[in-house]
């Protein structure tokens, strides 16, 4: 085997290694942005529950929560 083919191996190898990392990367970011389309609602909804105030008008509740018997 000499230099060149060895060279040429060498370069094949480092490029299918960038290629298989840039796919999943991408892939990886268009999860992430899929679940976090997916969680935010809940996160907006349960900070508002937890601060007990409308996120559309910003007033406060005024009923408090009561057990059921």
């Amino acid at each position: 085997m000499t230099f060149d083919a060895a060279a040429l191996i060498l370069i094949l190898l480092l490029s299918t290694i960038l290629a298989g990392y840039a796919a999943g990367r991408r892939m990886g970011l268009r999860e992430g942005y899929r679940a976090g389309l997916a969680e935010a609602p809940l996160l907006l909804k349960e900070k508002a529950l937890l601060a007990d105030m409308c996120p559309v008008c910003g007033t406060c509740s005024v009923q408090p929560f009561t057990q059921a018997p």
